[in-house]
């Protein structure tokens, strides 16, 4: 019983793969998702900004019990 399939077949294998419609359409996709990803990142960080705006004039107001 083999393990390997040699050289030859990896050599084979690998050829196809790089010629693979997945694998070079998949390089485009994840770009795109990682562009949405940034943009969801940027959004987040603006949102936080006008919640810390609202939220620090809140702590300057004092407690009166």
């Amino acid at each position: 019983m083999k393990r390997h399939c040699g050289a030859r077949k990896a050599k084979a294998l690998i050829e196809l793969a790089n010629h693979s419609v997945g694998s070079q359409s998949a390089t485009h996709y994840y770009k795109l998702h990682l562009e949405q990803l940034l943009a969801e990142y940027d959004l987040a960080c603006e949102q936080l900004e006008v919640v810390e705006k609202v939220i620090v004039p809140i702590k300057i107001i004092p407690i009166i019990c």
